[in-house]
């Protein structure tokens, strides 16, 4: 209906309404004029103010539903001419208005008044198409031959395509590889099934990055047979699946490396410790020296690559201190050069005013050696490696959220500042499809021999252990970065500084002085490894008390404190009761023994429960002979101090 056509069916809604509301003045104003005696000349203004009160009582509601009644028929109400003298005019109507229910309240601002210049009402089909094109998701029509009868705006943008012309084969739109699978979901539809419950994941010809969702339904037009489908964009999502699963990969791969090294470290320990037993009879000279050392060396070797293992699982135990990286790097920076070589170019630019770090400066640069190898090996011809610092706040973050990829997966940097240090190199790249396993153990594209695929592992393992993140960026023939964020250091306490100042002459140890005479407990299930500690410290002067387990250890109490205890040397991880809880029970009765734990695992595991005790040490395994005795030497000195 026209605008014209829907201003007259008002115009009439209008008259039919005052011609009512004169009806009903003439009946009451007859009745006032007879009784309280009213002028005659207050009938307009009577007629005026009651027709206003109807309207008002009627509400904005009232009145444009019988507008939309009149609009709805092409003929208005039909009524006689108003004569000029009201009075002798009785209105005649040819039927009843019946009005329907009130539709829903006009928007606000609109329904307070009597401008019935309403918006004219849209037509359902074109209501329908602006809501089919402005929908957020992606939807498409087709027929029982896989044609488009209709699509949207989204579907296109999400397609990538120019446009879609009727009749266009929807699975010409995904990539090769998700047509039949398209193909046997249409199939079902149209051969009974009234809707795919499952949603099939494609990509499009044209934007193969892109992931989306489809759900298809019958959705039958008159006697045409028809499907809808709702095509949702699921590539974020997608994003986020595959990092989460990395994610939990690495940290599954972690638990078990840790699991792994920690029983390695016990048979490193009895090996090494018997090869330091068997060197002892076995001098410089004797025919069995080289040997012995062959098997002390290989066993060397494989407690570096545990150590490997412990650094990506963070397990190992860290020493970290109060560092500037500006002096880290300059210390560095000479023997980066030797392992690089002359053809590569080492370009070093320093941040000023680099806020300080706490780390464990060794695993650092470790870290740091690890990344500059790795380089070196993506440019054999020669090339460039650039190392930059700079302070970093955690913000900045969000910007490399597109381009760069978070080794372990994606996860929440806490906000706070950070020192950064970026290594690129102007290599070959690494391919997007192996990017995200760089990171697992003993994931190498190298050749057989030419590395462990631990490098990357290690480097990822020690930077989160310190409580900082690693990030790569990689393109195919352009070279690769890595960016490592560091946590600043804002405590300002006197054991963080860890100032080393050299004495003018050490002291001499008092067991050098005595002897080296004591009473030890030694508590671990390993036998090798207890057979061979036993042995090294009885042959060192000490007296040595073996214990299979805490719990063995805990029933012979009694006896053992009234034999006196001087070092308990304990295992953390046993059966049953472990060492820490041991440790307690041996304080309770003997509060100046000092205390010496020996584990596989990392010292942070029980340390939080000890709390800062000057007279507990850690011994990490595997250790040898003069490391063992050494550290019961100085528990020895610090009991008698």
């Amino acid at each position: 209906m026209s605008i014209e056509a829907l201003k007259g069916a008002t115009q009439a809604v209008m008259r039919d309404l005052v011609i009512g509301i004169t009806g009903i003045a003439l009946l009451a104003g007859s009745t006032g004029l007879e009784l309280g005696g009213m002028p005659e000349g207050g009938m307009t203004t009577l007629v005026d103010v009651a027709g206003l009160i109807l309207i008002i009582f009627a509400g904005a509601g009232l009145a444009r539903a019988a507008v939309l009644r009149a609009a709805a028929i092409d003929t208005p109400s039909a009524v006689t001419a108003v004569p000029d003298d009201l009075p002798e005019v009785v209105p005649e109507v040819e039927e009843p208005l019946q009005l329907p229910p009130p539709p829903p309240q006009l928007p606000a601002g609109r329904g307070g008044g009597l401008d019935l210049d309403i918006v004219p009402i849209e037509p359902a089909e074109g209501r329908f198409r602006r809501l089919f094109d402005l929908a957020p998701i992606g939807i498409a029509l087709v027929d029982d031959r896989g044609g488009v009868l209709a699509s949207n705006a989204a579907l296109i943008r999400l397609t990538g395509e120019d446009g879609l012309e009727p009749g266009y084969a929807f699975t010409d739109l995904v990539v090769h590889d998700r047509r039949f699978a398209l193909s046997d979901a249409f199939d079902a539809v149209f051969g009974g099934a009234e809707r795919i419950t499952a949603p099939i994941e494609v990509s499009f010809r044209q934007r193969p990055d892109r992931v989306a969702s489809l759900l298809l339904r019958r959705a039958d037009e008159d006697h045409l047979a028809a499907a809808l489908i709702h095509v949702i964009d699921v590539t974020e999502r997608k994003e986020l699946e595959v990092q989460f699963a990395q994610s939990q990969k690495m940290q599954a791969v972690g638990q078990l490396a840790g699991g792994v090294a920690h029983d390695f470290n016990n048979l490193l320990t009895a090996m090494i410790g018997f090869c330091d037993l068997l060197l002892m009879r076995h001098p410089p000279g004797d025919a069995s020296f080289a040997d012995v050392m062959q098997i002390k060396q290989n066993a060397n070797r494989a407690a570096n690559l545990v150590r490997q293992l412990l650094a990506f699982s963070r397990q190992q135990t860290l020493q970290p201190r109060v560092l500037d990286i500006t002096d880290v790097l300059a210390e560095l920076t000479h023997l980066l050069r030797r392992l690089l070589g002359e053809a590569i170019v080492l370009d070093v630019h320093h941040g000023r005013d680099l806020a300080p770090v706490r780390v464990d400066q060794g695993q650092l640069e470790q870290v740091i050696i690890n990344l500059a190898v790795n380089a070196r090996d993506a440019m054999p011809s020669g090339g460039q490696l650039s190392i930059a610092t700079r302070n970093f706040a955690s913000e900045d973050t969000l910007a490399m959220a597109r381009d760069w990829m978070m080794a372990g997966g994606r996860e929440r940097v806490p906000t706070g500042d950070y020192v950064m240090v970026e290594l690129r190199d102007t290599g070959s790249g690494i391919p997007r499809d192996i990017l995200p396993k760089i990171f697992e153990p003993f994931f190498t594209t190298k050749a057989a021999g030419q590395g462990t695929g631990l490098g990357l592992a290690t480097a990822y393992g020690i930077i989160r252990q310190t409580g900082g993140f690693l990030f790569v960026r990689s393109e195919p023939g352009r070279g690769t970065a890595f960016r490592i964020l560091l946590p600043r250091h804002t405590e300002v306490e006197t054991s963080g500084l860890e100032i080393d100042l050299a004495p003018e002459a050490a002291p001499p140890r008092k067991s050098e002085i005595a002897g080296s005479g004591g009473r030890v407990l030694f508590v671990e299930d390993e036998d090798p490894v207890r057979a061979f500690a036993a042995r090294a410290l009885r042959q060192r002067g000490f007296t040595v008390e073996e214990a299979e387990s805490a719990d063995v250890a805990a029933a012979r109490l009694d006896e053992l404190v009234e034999a006196g205890i001087d070092v308990l040397v304990t295992d953390v991880v046993m059966p049953g009761m472990d060492g820490p809880a041991l440790a307690e029970k041996v304080r309770e009765r003997v509060p100046g023994v000092s205390i010496v734990f020996i584990s596989g695992y990392a010292e942070d595991t029980f340390r939080r429960k000890l709390g800062d005790d000057p007279n507990v040490r850690f011994l990490p395994k595997p250790f040898n002979l003069k490391q063992l005795v050494q550290t019961v030497r100085d528990a020895m000195d610090e009991a008698a101090g």
